[in-house]
């Protein structure tokens, strides 16, 4: 059993794609405004710069065009493109973020250096690099601010005397760098560890469902979700509603252990716990409970939490419910103490995944009930349509040959030959069932020369009713599957016909054209009870006709017709005509 994550890098890497290029119109209008603004603030102060004043003017004035071309590219490049101005977005990035960082580099120097009012700028780009290449940019930039804010304060140093360097704002601008950046290094690498959580669990789908049963499946789960949380220990649990045992999967360690609970040892699945989500240390007076809506709140650590952390081993348990149709249950995440409410959210995702698998299987299963039941009632129409309405013929026969003794002997002989041609239509009826694909290769295929001449014959000789055959075209094929069938309708119409209809004789017409097959079945017998014309509804609904021929043509897609009158019974079937290739 394989565990599969759809998508994989290609949604990983378009979903970067996009927040990186929305990133980027962001930085870009704030890149415009600091522009600007730094332009004015210098401009309005003449007091600033101090240094170089003429080569600060010019830099400003191409730092603001160069942010003014910018922002207007972001606006007219599509929200996938992976090209800006004809360069690769990386190297273009790392230039702008480089050339910002020698700008403000200077800015420092041309106004007195630490006690720089422009020393916020940096801020700017340390939010720039967090925005654009995560907990790593946010890192390698506040290392570079900090280096540059250092040979700042070493060279004026080399210009002011010792006791005018402020020592005391040097310690709170290199604190302020370094918390700064330790804060957003922390925020953005918590939050790209989240995203590729639930990225994975949103493209995570095992398969194929029909292969593979509930211990398998809830294995398979267990392996996957302790790789995604990097944990060493998962426990799912799940419950048929329909059965008394739960089935438990451990994981730990890359070993996995299955267990049936009985029920008196189903306390692990927490069920006065209902549909929320919990997550706390065993030890801990509070826990942090999830409730469905997604509203989070602390409550007072439940003495079954206690219970249940000790039951699995655990000092951290995260718990997810899982709720579907067919099943109840709970996921475990055990021992990861650095666990938050993001991380809650994740499980969540997974449990619901886990349900959606759960509720597949149940499809899957429900469908092959409906198969075998299907299949039970294809066999016993074709058990009532042969082997009943056979011991039915001969219980007939035998009633005229009690009632004509002077042919007793020519009747047993011919009851005999007709029963070693039951015999072998039965066998290969039992053939047909056994093998379907293997029957359907083995029968001779099905036309008027051969075996409708063959089956009317045999209708004849079981009910000692004469049967008119007619075709259209003369030259009738069928595959062996229909002729099957068809040979079934015949024999069950043949049979209420005698027996219900008291009918003396019986036409039959098959007509193939514009992809179907028609049949129409007329005896000369008294009818039933309620005369007219019903369709299979109104047939089923008033419970008159052959209930088994009409339930075999719906079991074949076809239609049902009957029309009933003093004069006989006649019954008009349409089915859908496979074609040969």
């Amino acid at each position: 059993m394989s565990v599969i994550v759809k998508g994989g890098p290609q949604t990983s890497g378009m979903m970067d794609q996009l927040l990186r290029s929305r990133s980027e119109r962001v930085i870009a209008g704030g890149r415009l405004a600091i522009s600007f603004f730094v332009l004015a603030a210098v401009w309005l102060d003449p007091a600033q710069p101090a240094q170089v004043p003429q080569i600060t003017y010019t830099l400003l004035g191409l730092y603001a065009v160069a942010s003014a071309s910018l922002f207007y590219a972001q606006r007219l490049t599509t929200t996938l493109s992976p090209t800006h101005l004809g360069l690769p977005a990386s190297t273009l990035d790392i230039a702008v973020h480089v050339l910002e960082l020698s700008l403000f580099a200077f800015l420092l120097y041309a106004t007195h250096g630490i006690t720089s009012p422009f020393f916020p700028l940096f801020t700017f780009s340390i939010l720039s690099a967090t925005f654009r290449w995560g907990w790593k940019g946010a890192l390698w930039t506040s290392v570079a601010v900090l280096v540059l804010v250092i040979i700042s304060a070493i060279i004026q140093l080399n210009l002011l005397p010792l006791a005018q360097l402020e020592i005391g704002r040097l310690l709170i601008r290199c604190a302020h760098i370094v918390v700064i950046g330790a804060m957003l290094t922390y925020f953005a690498f918590h939050q790209q560890r989240a995203e590729s959580e639930v990225l994975r669990l949103s493209g995570w789908a095992p398969e194929p469902f029909e292969l593979i049963q509930l211990p398998e499946y809830l294995s398979s789960c267990a392996r996957f979700l302790a790789e995604v949380f990097a944990t060493s220990r998962i426990i799912v649990v799940a419950q048929d509603r329909d059965e008394p045992w739960a089935l438990c999967v451990y994981y730990d360690d890359g070993l996995i252990r299955q267990e049936r609970l009985p029920p008196s040892d189903q306390d692990i699945l927490a069920a006065d716990s209902g549909e929320q989500i919990f997550l706390g240390r065993c030890t801990n007076p509070e826990i942090l409970v999830l409730s469905q809506g997604g509203y989070a709140d602390r409550t007072p650590t439940p003495e079954s939490f206690r219970k249940l952390c000790s039951r699995v081993g655990a000092k951290h348990l995260l718990s997810v419910p899982l709720q579907t149709d067919l099943f109840v249950g709970r996921l475990f995440v055990l021992d990861r103490p650095d666990f938050s409410l993001d991380e809650m959210m994740a499980a969540s995702l997974a449990a619901r995944q886990i349900e959606s698998g759960l509720g597949r299987m149940g499809e899957v299963n429900a469908l092959r009930r409906a198969a075998a039941f299907e299949e039970r009632l294809s066999m016993a129409r074709d058990l009532h349509d042969g082997v009943l309405q056979t011991l039915s013929a001969t219980a007939m026969h035998l009633e005229v040959m009690r009632r004509t003794p002077s042919d007793t002997r020519l009747g047993m002989a011919a009851l005999q030959e007709w029963l070693l041609k039951e015999q072998r239509e039965l066998r290969r009826t039992i053939e047909r069932l056994r093998n379907d694909d293997t029957a359907e290769r083995t029968e001779p295929s099905f036309d008027k020369s051969l075996n409708l001449d063959e089956i009317i014959d045999g209708v004849e000789q079981r009910w000692r009713i004469p049967v008119e055959l007619s075709c259209f075209p003369s030259e009738l094929h069928l595959d062996s599957s229909n002729s099957f069938q068809v040979q079934q309708m015949i024999r069950e119409a043949a049979a209420n016909a005698v027996r219900h209809g008291s009918a003396t004789k019986l036409s039959v017409t098959l007509t193939a054209e514009d992809g179907r097959l028609e049949i129409r079945m007329t005896d000369n017998g008294k009818g039933l009870d309620r005369h007219g014309s019903f369709d299979a509804q109104q047939c089923s609904t008033l419970g008159v006709g052959p209930r088994n021929l009409r339930d075999r043509v719906g079991a074949l897609g076809g239609s049902f017709q009957l029309h009933s009158c003093p004069e006989g019974l006649q019954i008009d079937i349409s089915l859908p005509l496979e074609q040969s290739p």
